[in-house]
């Protein structure tokens, strides 16, 4: 027989906003039951997934020596492996200091032993030029679109620090759909539709 001294207290979804009964004390099985279930929960998390990785990917393309474009046929390139390190450093999210590890380098001078060490200076320097090399190739692209949608998200960093992303979303000559990081700004307080619009109008104008 139930209790009426006993409150009933109910749990509500913060993504679809449906109840659950909770009782004080016991354990979340059934919210966690439900979290697996949530569609509108599942359709952010997938989301998130899409706009938390760069797009970046290798070329699949391979030259008449059969190797992928950018690998010399004739041997080494230091020049050439320092931009694949940059660009690796910036996909993985990896330190800067991890050039100067003392396996890492092992292992490049085993592969090679042209291989010549980096400092975390010279490869900050290098994805820095990488990326406004790929700022410029990226800015050519955009001028031969016709029409591109802006969205925009925030974020909040465990240091309390907010985030804007700008993403453009438009339709190449393939047909295909294409999605390209814009921006990714610090945005200080109040996050009003104002001072968004401020940060997104100099991004585009950019």
């Amino acid at each position: 027989e139930k209790d009426p001294k006993v409150e009933e207290l109910k749990a509500k979804c913060m993504h679809c906003h449906n109840l659950y009964i909770y009782v004080q004390g016991s354990s979340t099985t059934t919210l966690n039951r439900h979290m697996k279930k949530c569609k509108i929960f599942k359709n952010k998390v997938a989301t998130k997934l899409i706009q938390s990785w760069l797009g970046y990917k290798p070329s699949n393309v391979r030259g008449e020596s059969g190797l992928p474009l950018g690998v010399p046929s004739n041997g080494y390139e230091h020049t050439t492996m320092k931009e694949l390190i940059a660009k690796m450093v910036a996909v993985h999210n990896y330190s800067f200091r991890m050039v100067e590890h003392e396996w890492f380098n092992i292992v490049m001078k085993y592969s090679n032993p042209l291989y010549q060490e980096i400092g975390r200076k010279a490869i900050r320097a290098e994805c820095l030029r990488v990326f406004n090399k790929e700022k410029e190739i990226l800015k050519a692209a955009l001028k031969n679109v016709d029409h591109i949608s802006l969205t925009t998200d925030m974020w909040r960093s465990n240091q309390t620090i907010s985030y804007m992303c700008v993403v453009a979303h438009y339709i190449d000559k393939h047909w295909r759909m294409q999605t390209r990081v814009l921006a990714f700004m610090e945005l200080d307080p109040p996050h009003s539709g104002n001072v968004m619009a401020v940060a997104l109008f100099e991004c585009v104008t950019e």
